[in-house]
This record gives structure tokens, C-alpha cells and sequence, in this order.
């Protein structure tokens, strides 16, 4: 999600200016105190005026977002799927290549989107890539050639310990391929 504040917080006695983030799976608090509530963890979710009121088995966190808290409860409340994130809706067509991930493939399926296994000579609207290695971020560039313009690929590798890739590497390999617009 990525939404950023400076708002008011309050938990635990404790109140203050604050830098806030929302995450995909925590809201994290940078102020008077530190603080990181993870969104399954959460026991409810108010809006109190302008104070969105997560509450954590440990206390409870006000957070003074005037009129943001409202559409932060929803995120909270609402989360975006993954492919909602990569902007797969229903009759989107993509071409799923290298990721070895039945429940995300069944993700794609249940959002209404066609699933293709390569690009071959169909058209595809999003092509998902996954690339743990040099030789499989190198089967980028053929990909791209076979896109029509407007289609966007992603790049799905490992993150953390198990990464086989650096996001440097991915990043230098996307300047490399040519976009056409």
C-alpha cells in the first residue's frame, strides 16, 4: 500500500508527532514511540471523527488522520489481493512463465483472468516472469520483442535470504530491454 502521514499517535500512554506508515501487512509507527501492528493481528478497526483506532492485544493505537482515516480503515478492512496489485481483473489475459506458485495461479483464475503458460503467438495484456537467476532474468528480453506496446511484464523473484537475484540486477536488466511505446 505505501501510504505515508505525520499525524498524532497515541498508544500506551505514550502521544506524539509521528511519521506513519500503512504497509501491505502493518501499519508502522515512528515517533514518540516505535511501533509495529500487524494487520492480521488486529482486533478491530474504528473511526472515531478523524482518529482511525486500531485495536491490538496489547493496547490500542489512535491514530489523528483527519480525513484520511476513513479510506485507511477501508484499506486496513479491505485489503488489495495480489493480482489486484498487478492490476488483473476479470478478463485480463496473462502469460505466466518460470513461477512455481499454485495458489498464486489459482489467484489469477479466481480474478476472471485467462492464463496463458508462454506468450507464443497469442496476445497476452500482462506477462509474469519469474527470475531467481541471470539466465532466467535473460529470457526477459525475448519476451519484451513479442509484446505488442501496451503490455507490461513483471519480474517475480525471491526476496531476503533465499534470493537468488539482487533488485539491482532486475532493475539494470529492465534498462537493457527496449520499451515500445
Amino acid at each position: 500500500m505505501g501510504r505515508e502521514a505525520r499525524c498524532v499517535a497515541s498508544y500506551a500512554g505514550a502521544s506524539g508527532e509521528a511519521d506513519v506508515r500503512l504497509e501491505t501487512d502493518h501499519v508502522l509507527v515512528r515517533g514518540p514511540f516505535r511501533l509495529k501492528a500487524v494487520l492480521t493481528e488486529l482486533v478491530g478497526v474504528e473511526v472515531d471523527a478523524d482518529r482511525l483506532i486500531l485495536r491490538l492485544l496489547g493496547g490500542t493505537l489512535a491514530l489523528h488522520l483527519g480525513v484520511n482515516a476513513r479510506r485507511w480503515a477501508d484499506l486496513i478492512r479491505n485489503p488489495k489481493t495480489r493480482v489486484a496489485k498487478l492490476g488483473i481483473t476479470n478478463g485480463t489475459v496473462v502469460a505466466l512463465r518460470g513461477i512455481d506458485d499454485p495458489e498464486f495461479g489459482a489467484e489469477i483464475v479466481a480474478a476472471g483472468a485467462k492464463v496463458r503458460e508462454s506468450m507464443g503467438p497469442c496476445a497476452v495484456d500482462i506477462a509474469l516472469l519469474g527470475a531467481d537467476s541471470e539466465a532466467e532474468l535473460n529470457r526477459v528480453r525475448p519476451w519484451a520483442k513479442r509484446l505488442r506496446g501496451r503490455e507490461a511484464i513483471w519480474i517475480v523473484s525471491r526476496k531476503g535470504r533465499t534470493a537468488g537475484l539482487k533488485d539491482i540486477q532486475v532493475f539494470l536488466q529492465t534498462l537493457k530491454t527496449p520499451a515500445k511505446n
